[in-house]
């Protein structure tokens, strides 16, 4: 037998073969058309793919380099888009050109260019892009703004776009080192309890909220709570910015008698207390609270010198201090929600869906309690102000100053 495999055996062999595994050998002798050429097929096909690479290799390569640096640049633009919060501008003079032709071309000015612009100033917040923060040395005439209503920001990093304006793209650490503001509070002492948060998720509030708003109406509390009570409803975003973001701030100076609550750099939430001497009291939640919907209650008894936050009715931390120093009674604080009150850079990017913030006095001699609310907002109940496109682009001002007793 000349059979490739089959020379070299002996005799006896091949005649064990035939009576032991006869359908081995038959296909062993007759072999398919693939066994017998499919190296000729490899080579064949080997051949081929080397010619096209030939002809065609030069135009692959192109087109694959061209579209690793689109994609390349798209995720640069958007690293750069979350990481440049701000233009700076050589003197105001540029900044008014800018702001000019950008609401112009985006159709915004005919909402304050009518008869009926004092009436809108008045009674709607405009989402208008442009807000001039100069320096705070009065010498220095740069100034910044925010472009947090433009949607797509690429256009931001176009060179030729830059020089038109003459602005520059700076991040929020760069405004802070040069000198435009500072969220910075110069402490006598600083009081800080931690503990981390444990809290059940909500997943959808098309019906909570309705109910938690119904409580928050219904409300009572307990005749030895006296202070500030902060209760909303917002969703938080994944965006972390490495500065503080508030939720809400109530005063007017930087180092005292000032009431906030923010995420710090770790997104972490802060309740602080700054007293009179300037001493930090603050009550510190660790936990995951990007991207969630978040039922959040703060209150802070100055009788008790006790903060306390509650989460989604389920986390309820409480902290009590030696003794805060506290003065709440000037007339002239601010209540800022989702920023600061004494530096409007350090914004947070969440969804508010309401809000209420009460300050409760026990009435001397008497079982009543007096609750004045300071400040109530409800995105289901406000007025939209609606563009041509469907865009909102403006909601009521609508803050209500209530005061009425408890039994």
């Amino acid at each position: 037998m000349e059979f490739k495999g089959f020379h070299n055996k002996s005799k006896d062999d091949l005649i064990k073969l035939l009576l032991t595994e006869p359908k081995k050998l038959n296909t062993l002798v007759n072999r398919n058309w693939w066994v017998k050429y499919h190296n000729h097929v490899y080579f064949i096909i080997t051949v081929l793919l080397a010619f096209a690479l030939v002809i065609w290799g030069p135009d692959i390569k192109e087109y694959y380099d061209n579209n690793a640096k689109t994609e390349t640049l798209v995720q640069n633009i958007n690293e750069d888009v979350a990481k440049y919060e701000l233009l700076m501008f050589p003197s105001k003079n540029f900044f008014d050109k800018w702001k000019e032709d950008y609401n112009f071309e985006i159709g915004r000015p005919q909402y304050a260019r009518n008869s009926q612009t004092d009436q809108l100033i008045n009674n709607w917040t405009i989402k208008k892009e442009g807000t001039w923060y100069p320096h705070l040395d009065e010498n220095d005439k740069r100034g910044i703004t925010f472009p947090n209503n433009i949607t797509d920001k690429t256009f931001l990093f176009d060179s030729a776009y830059q020089n038109k304006y003459n602005f520059k793209l700076i991040t929020h650490r760069e405004a802070e080192s040069i000198g435009f503001f500072s969220d910075y509070v110069a402490a006598r002492k600083s009081n800080i309890y931690e503990k981390k948060a444990i809290f059940k998720e909500i997943s959808s509030d098309s019906t909570q909220r309705s109910q938690f708003k119904q409580k928050i109406s219904e409300k009572s509390y307990f005749f030895d709570f006296e202070g500030y009570n902060i209760d909303l409803i917002a969703t938080t975003h994944s965006k972390n910015n490495r500065r503080n973001k508030y939720i809400f701030d109530y005063g007017i100076e930087r180092n005292r008698n000032r009431i906030s609550a923010f995420f710090n750099i770790d997104y972490n939430i802060c309740f602080r207390v700054i007293d009179d001497n300037s001493d930090i009291f603050m009550l510190k939640l660790t936990g995951q609270f990007k991207s969630k919907l978040l039922y959040l209650n703060f209150r802070y008894n100055p009788k008790k010198n006790i903060l306390a936050i509650e989460i989604n009715e389920s986390g309820f931390i409480t902290a009590e201090f030696n003794e805060i120093k506290f003065k709440g009674n000037n007339p002239r604080n601010l209540f800022r929600i989702g920023n600061s009150v004494v530096a409007p850079f350090y914004g947070l990017d969440f969804t508010l869906r309401y809000l209420e913030f009460n300050i409760i006095n026990n009435l001397p001699n008497s079982n009543l309690q007096m609750i004045t609310t300071q400040t109530r907002f409800d995105w289901d109940e406000s007025t939209k102000l609606i563009d041509s496109s469907n865009r909102i682009i403006g909601t009521e001002n609508k803050i209500d100053s209530t005061d009425f007793y408890i039994q």
